[in-house]
């Protein structure tokens, strides 16, 4: 006999959720990013450059998100970047902040769709 119980989500869709902070929120600023991955889950790096340190970023907070919320994630940044762009035009990216994508990767094509639309973000040829 089975006694697991069936659990109920959460949260359930399609109803209002209300946001509330939690006693020690804090909020910070990231002009750095970076991406570790595992099978279970994405992890989110965020650092603040200081030039004072050179080619060294200090990195002060990680955040792991389990994949289905990272993809949730990756449409509403999409949806939030697309509505800044219509009120104050397209944001540029500096050169050499994308390295280009392996020629034999499988995402050349996600590659090349971005640096059609941000041409300037594309990495510096040399001579």
């Amino acid at each position: 006999m089975n006694n697991q119980k069936k659990t109920e989500p959460a949260i359930t869709p399609g109803e209002d959720i209300v946001r509330q902070r939690t006693a020690d929120f804090i909020a910070r600023y990231a002009n750095y990013s970076h991406i570790e991955s595992s099978l279970w889950d994405g992890k989110i790096l965020f650092g603040q450059t200081d030039q004072t340190l050179g080619n060294t970023v200090p990195i002060h907070t990680a955040v792991t998100f389990p994949w289905p919320q990272l993809k949730v994630l990756a449409y509403f940044m999409s949806v939030h970047v697309a509505a800044y762009e219509a009120d104050n035009g397209r944001i540029k990216i500096p050169p050499g902040i994308v390295p280009e994508a392996p020629s034999n990767s499988a995402f050349r094509e996600l590659y090349d769709e971005f640096i059609a639309v941000n041409p300037e973000a594309a990495p510096k040829k040399e001579k």
